[in-house]
Formats: structure tokens, sequence, C-alpha cells
């Protein structure tokens, strides 16, 4: 659905050319359904940090929406290959890609991810490599969410990806999981949800207070 040796280079791994220049803040929501293995996330990123690192404008350039809307098969292959997960190790199935918003008021690009995972994993672990291909890289804030635990994560070149380490039943061994990827970061299951706001709206609440509280610092430091 949907630049002499290093631009050869980008060309054969199928990379933009463009290196990543982050104007805002990117968010990356994911929840756990651990029982059914289906693992759903949604990325929201500035639309034009990604035409400008797919190459389509210029540093000083607007992205306009139609040439969004033109290459947005390109951009949700380009995404997706980016935002992996795996199940105690093993990879999960994709399932499912779309836009939610293709770039709305807020000049975003909101796109949804569902893998399908083994029921009954112990730990998930998760990756974003978005815009990560330049010097610098990118960086992504987000949130993960099973039942009632939540665990924010920080995805960024040095630590691309995030392991979320499952709470288990009453009564069940503790088994640490062996061969965890050597750059990712990793989190407990002591984390809890301390209120009965679903977990989407919340983590959408609460990274929408950390994105105005940056916006809004950056306003009064010009």
């Amino acid at each position: 659905m949907y630049a002499g040796g290093a631009m050869v280079a980008g060309f054969l791994l199928g990379m933009p050319l463009a290196f990543a220049h982050q104007s805002d803040e990117s968010t990356h929501l994911v929840e756990i359904h651990a029982e059914s293995g289906l693992v759903e996330q949604l990325v929201s990123i500035s639309a034009g940090d990604l035409g400008h690192h797919m190459g389509w404008v210029g540093h000083d350039e607007e992205l306009q929406r139609s040439r969004l809307e033109e290459g947005a098969e390109e951009l949700e292959s380009y995404m997706v290959r980016r935002l992996r997960v795996w199940a105690d190790e093993a990879p999960c199935k994709l399932e499912s890609s779309r836009f939610v918003n293709l770039m709305g008021q807020d000049a975003r690009v909101h796109l949804h991810v569902g893998s399908r995972c083994e029921p009954g994993a112990r730990a998930i672990t998760l990756e974003n490599r978005v815009m990560m291909e330049g010097p610098g890289g990118y960086r992504h804030m987000g949130r993960a969410q099973a039942g009632d635990r939540v665990w924010p994560m920080v995805f960024d070149v040095s630590f691309p990806t995030y392991v979320v380490n499952l709470p288990l039943e009453d009564g069940a061994a503790v088994a640490p999981v062996d061969g965890a990827l050597d750059d990712a970061k990793t989190g407990g299951d002591d984390a809890s949800d301390e209120g009965g706001v679903a977990g989407w709206l919340k983590a959408l609440f609460v990274l929408a207070l950390i994105v105005a509280g940056r916006t809004w610092v950056k306003r009064t430091m010009r």
C-alpha cells in the first residue's frame, strides 16, 4: 500500500539521498496485546522532515501535500521497513500498514503499523530506524503499553531498538531473555499506568504536552 560513493551506497541500499534534519518532535506509540500477539504502532513525524529526507524538497522549500500524496506509497514502504518487531527474538509478521493522516493541520505524517507475533512472548523488541541513515540521525520519543503497564522509550542512532520485558502471570517462573540486541535499551515490568484513561488517549495527551512545551521553549529563546 500505500549524495560520489556515498550516493551510490545510498542508492543500492534503497535509502533516501538527503540526510536527516529534525525540526520537530517525533512520537512513537506502541500497544502490545500479549495474549493475541498483536503489536500496534502509531508513528507521528514532521512531514517536512520526511520530505527533505526523501529528497523531495530542499532545506528552504516547503513540502506540498500534493507531493506527499504522490510519494505516499514510496514513503510508506520506506517507513515500514524501518519499524520492525521481534517476540523473544523471533521476527513478527507485518499484518497491516496505513497512513492515519498523511498531512493534516499539524503538518505531520501519522503511520499505523500492525504486526503479529507469537502469543505469550516474554519480551517484545521494537526497532525504529526511520531517518537514521544520515550523520546525527533522528530521535523518536515514545511510549509502549501492555495492559495497564507503560514504558517510556527513546529511539536514536545509539539505541535504535528497545526491549519491553512483559510482566509475567502470577506464579510464572522468571527467566531472562538471552541474546537481546546489543544496541537495545530495555524496560522492566515494574512500570504501571496510574490512571483509568485509555492507554492510547493518555499517551497522546502526554506526548502532546511534551511537544507543546518544547515548542514554547524554542520560541521564547529566539
